[in-house]
C-alpha cells in the first residue's frame, strides 16, 4: 500500500490504448499557482510506506508423476496476486537440472528465467498478471528437464481484485481525439515501440529492488480507469510523479537506454531495457541526457522532467512491461529483491 498525500486528477489520452501498444497515456497534473520558478534538485518526499506482498516458500516442488522426487524449492513473492502485479519466482534446485530447459509459464504466456547470480544454480523469473482481468484460481507452470526425462508441475495462483479506482472526466472531445495530420506519425510510432517490446535480450541488468526515479510526491497511481464524456476509454498505465520545475530523473537500476527521443504523446521519452523482456518508461520531459545504446547505473540522470507531449502540467511519466505486459511500477519497488 502507498501513502499519498494527495492525488491530482489527471488527463489520459487514450488514442494510445486504442492502437495497441503505446505505453502510456497522456497525464496531465493540475499545477498550483505559484509551483513554476527555479529548477530544484530535490522535492519532499511523501510516499512513506510500501508494504510488500507476503512471500511463499514451497519446499521439495516435484513432477506430477507419482515416481518423481523432489525437483526444487519454489519461492514466491506471493499466492495471491492483483490484476496488473508482478510476481517474482525463485527457483532454488534440488537435483540435477538442466537449467536452461526450465520452462515458466502463466496462462499460456512463456516468461524468461534467468540466473540470480552469475555463478550460483539458483533461477529466477518474473511473471506478470494482466491488467484488468477477472479475479480467478489460477497456476503457474513448470517444465524441466532431468535427464533425457520431461517433468513437468503446476503451482496455485490467485488472481484478486486490484480495487483500482474510476474518474469521470468532462473535457474537450480535442483532448481524446487525435488529429487526422498526426495518425502517420502515431502508428510509426505505434510500430516502433511494438518491435522494442518484443525484443528480449538475454541479460539480467538489475540488481535488486529498484529506486523512485524522482523524490517526490505520487500524484496518480496506477490503474486509475478513465471515463471520458460518459464513456470508458482506457486506464493510467504507470504512476506520475509531481515535478513543478525541472528536476533530475534518475535511473531507478542498471540498464540500456533503448529509446531517447520524442514522442507524440508522451513527448521526450527515455525507455530503458533491463533485461529478459523488463523495460521502464519516463515520459514528459523537457530534456533527454542519455542516448540510445548508453548503458546507465543506478542513479544515473536520464534527463529533466517537463511537461513535453499530451500533457498540460508539468510531471513525470513512469511505466513498466514484461513481455509486453504492463503492471504497476511499484512492484519494482515491493516485489523485486
Amino acid at each position: 500500500m502507498v501513502k499519498q498525500k494527495r492525488v491530482f486528477s489527471s488527463l489520459g489520452f487514450i488514442g494510445a490504448l486504442l492502437l495497441g501498444s503505446l505505453f502510456a497515456s497522456v497525464t496531465a497534473c493540475k499545477t498550483p499557482e505559484g509551483e513554476h520558478g527555479k529548477p530544484e534538485l530535490t522535492e519532499t518526499v511523501v510516499i512513506d510506506e510500501i508494504t510488500p506482498p507476503s512471500p511463499v516458500e514451497l519446499k521439495g516442488v516435484k513432477a506430477e508423476d507419482p515416481a518423481s522426487v523432489p525437483a526444487f524449492d519454489l519461492a514466491l513473492s506471493s499466492q495471491q496476486v492483483p490484476d496488473g502485479a508482478l510476481l517474482l519466482l525463485t527457483i532454488h534446485p534440488l537435483t540435477e537440472l538442466n537449467l536452461e530447459k526450465v520452462k515458466v509459464k502463466f496462462e499460456g504466456e512463456e516468461f524468461p528465467t534467468f540466473k540470480l547470480k552469475p555463478d550460483g544454480s539458483d533461477l529466477g523469473a518474473l511473471v506478470a498478471v494482466p491488467f484488468n482481468s477477472k479475479p480467478r484460481k489460477t497456476q503457474v507452470d513448470f517444465s524441466w528437464e532431468e535427464g533425457k526425462l520431461k517433468k513437468s508441475a503446476a503451482i496455485p495462483l490467485e488472481v484478486i481484485d486490484g480495487k483500482y479506482k474510476s474518474e469521470a472526466l468532462k473535457v474537450d472531445e480535442k483532448k481524446v481525439t487525435p488529429p487526422k495530420k498526426t495518425m502517420a506519425r502515431i502508428k510509426r510510432e505505434q510500430a516502433q515501440i511494438g518491435a522494442l517490446y518484443r525484443t528480449i535480450t538475454p541479460e539480467k541488468m538489475w540488481s535488486g529492488a529498484f529506486s523512485f526515479p524522482l523524490p517526490t510526491e505520487l500524484t496518480s497511481p496506477f490503474g486509475t480507469k478513465r471515463i471520458y464524456n460518459g464513456h470508458m476509454n482506457g486506464f493510467h498505465q504507470g504512476l506520475d510523479f509531481r515535478a513543478r520545475t525541472p528536476l533530475p530523473i534518475a535511473a531507478p537500476e542498471n540498464a540500456r537506454v533503448a529509446m531517447a527521443q520524442d514522442l507524440y504523446f508522451t513527448g521526450n521519452t527515455v525507455i530503458l531495457d533491463h533485461g529478459y523482456g523488463l523495460y521502464t518508461i519516463y515520459g514528459h520531459m523537457s530534456s533527454l541526457g542519455v542516448k540510445v545504446g548508453d548503458r546507465v547505473k543506478k542513479g544515473q540522470i536520464l534527463g529533466l522532467s517537463g511537461a513535453s507531449g499530451r500533457a498540460t502540467g508539468p510531471h513525470l511519466h513512469w511505466g513498466a512491461v514484461l513481455m509486453k505486459q504492463k503492471f504497476n511500477p511499484l512492484d519494482l519497488k515491493r516485489v523485486l529483491r
